[in-house]
């Protein structure tokens, strides 16, 4: 099932206490896969609601101004949160609270669409402060959700790479000496000759195909040597294929800081290297690591055209994830305009010893236009303007 397969453990999705919901990304929203918390909510089975829709929970108490804001939020891309009269199979009403946002592949091409849902009914017959206090506590754990699902995510691309290696990879390579063995061996029948030699040529294809879906699962600099080498690797292939020279820099004694800090760190600059390719019209950019003695900061400088006026700014899924994966492993992350021109963005992480309690109980800090040096903010603010993604 392709939602197990892009999560991981498919009890992970299957037992969780909500309802899960993912669909095509087109417009037919054709469901693909549903739990079993949603098939209770709804009444239904998998076999009836798997190839539905879920326009078949509306009717006539259904506020399809509320489903418009939906609809465009999937337009433009970005996550999406509220609440809707949706109805059971047995047509009887009740208030659904979403949470649903973007699933992406490594080419920055929308595949899936997610939905973690609550059927919130009950729970809305008290009064408007108990009410606040639900929708405040439902936002936090929406928030953990969307953590889990991102941790699930990257756990089942870095065993995939892994199986691919050590599984796939080591077959091809051995059939690709093999036929090099027959080649040899036929010198005396050409046309046979000839038929090997292109079985060997799809063999080839075939490795580097392979190899291509395992960097974009895992880089396999990454998994090497660890962050510095990724880095590096990373601007030189942006460089070579988008025109925008990517100058890389890595200083301090590197070392290695964890599978999930790492792999965050490196999606978060991936994220940020596309933005400054697809929005920032600029030429040039500076990539810098630092290792320094109890942190490791990643700081991107461009000569583009800088961020919009602050009531231009909307929030885009790109920042947005970012800020989620900087949330995720307790960093900070500022993005600000550069005077003259350009744009700045700092991730910072705190690299400190396993056991102490404050590198567990950071919060991450995400703030857009202001100095990074200014004093960090409690909440996440204005992730990103829109065409920052």
């Amino acid at each position: 099932m392709y939602a197990n397969q892009l999560f991981g453990n498919p009890r992970f999705l299957d037992d969780y206490p909500a309802g899960v919901t993912i669909t095509t990304s087109d417009t037919s929203a054709t469901i693909v896969y549903v739990n079993e918390a949603l098939c209770k909510m709804i009444g239904s089975s998998r076999p009836e609601l798997i190839g539905g829709t879920p326009r078949t929970w509306q009717g006539e108490l259904t506020d399809y101004n509320v489903i418009g804001d939906l609809r465009q939020a999937m337009q433009e891309r970005q996550p999406w949160y509220g609440s809707t009269v949706n109805y059971r199979r047995d047509r009887t009403p009740f208030v659904m609270e979403w949470m649903m946002f973007p699933i992406y592949d490594e080419e920055d091409r929308l595949i899936n669409w997610a939905a973690v849902q609550h059927d919130v009914t009950e729970r809305l017959r008290g009064q408007p402060i108990e009410q606040a206090r639900h929708f405040a506590r439902e936002a936090q754990h929406l928030s953990v959700c969307y953590f889990e699902f991102l941790a699930a995510y990257e756990h089942v691309l870095a065993q995939l790479a892994a199986e691919l290696h050590d599984n796939v990879g080591q077959e091809l390579l051995l059939l690709s000496r093999r036929l090099n063995q027959l080649v040899d061996q036929t010198a005396r029948q050409p046309r046979l000759r000839q038929e090997l030699i292109e079985v060997q040529q799809q063999a080839v294809e075939l490795s580097q195909q392979l190899r291509h879906i395992m960097h974009k699962a895992r880089p396999q600099a990454l998994s090497d040597f660890g962050l510095g080498s990724a880095v590096e690797e990373l601007c030189r292939r942006m460089s070579k294929s988008t025109g925008v020279a990517f100058q890389p820099s890595v200083v301090g004694q590197l070392r290695r800081l964890g599978t999930e800090v790492e792999t965050n760190l490196y999606r978060i600059l991936q994220e940020a290297l596309s933005n400054v390719v697809k929005h920032a019209q600029a030429r040039h950019a500076q990539v810098q690591l630092l290792f320094l003695p109890n942190a490791v900061e990643i700081v991107v400088s461009d000569d583009g055209c800088g961020l919009p006026p602050e009531q231009t700014r909307r929030t885009g899924v790109g920042l947005r994830s970012m800020a989620h994966r900087a949330t995720s492993i307790g960093a900070t992350l500022s993005v600000s305009t550069v005077p003259g021109g350009g744009t700045r963005l700092l991730l910072s992480y705190a690299d400190r010893p396993l056991g102490d309690k404050a590198s567990s109980s950071r919060k991450a800090d995400v703030a857009v236009g202001r100095d990074p040096a200014s004093p960090a903010e409690p909440q996440v603010t204005r992730l990103a303007a829109r065409h920052r993604t």
